[in-house]
């Protein structure tokens, strides 16, 4: 839809409810710039969440665009090569947000 017709806001209301189910969800967008506008709007709400963006967009181009979310920003080279690690990491994480480009990721397959 149009920017300004409450898209953003009615995902961010759809999480907030979610997260009361204490399921896992994957918030998943085309763009780097309407992830980042989810996660900003999450973080007003005190959603907790992590916000996975790969090396190249955000350090070599865009790290900016990140500092009001910058605590919940896990790089894919960050990402943990090994099942027990990846678990670590997400354990009490129900939310996760990234780009279609970014789920591809080999590190999610299992």
């Amino acid at each position: 839809g149009p920017p300004g017709t409450g898209k953003t806001r009615t995902i961010a209301a759809a999480i907030k409810a979610w997260e009361t189910q204490s399921v896992p969800v994957w918030v998943v967008a085309q763009s780097n710039v309407g992830v980042k506008r989810i996660a900003e709007t999450l973080a007003k709400h005190e959603c907790k969440f992590v916000l996975i963006v790969s090396k190249e967009f955000h350090f070599e181009w865009h790290e900016h665009i990140y500092r009001k979310v910058e605590k919940c920003v896990i790089r894919t080279d960050e990402l943990p090569k090994d099942l027990v690690a990846m678990e670590r990491l997400l354990r009490g994480i129900s939310v996760i947000l990234c780009t279609v480009e970014s789920l591809s990721n080999p590190s999610f397959r299992d």
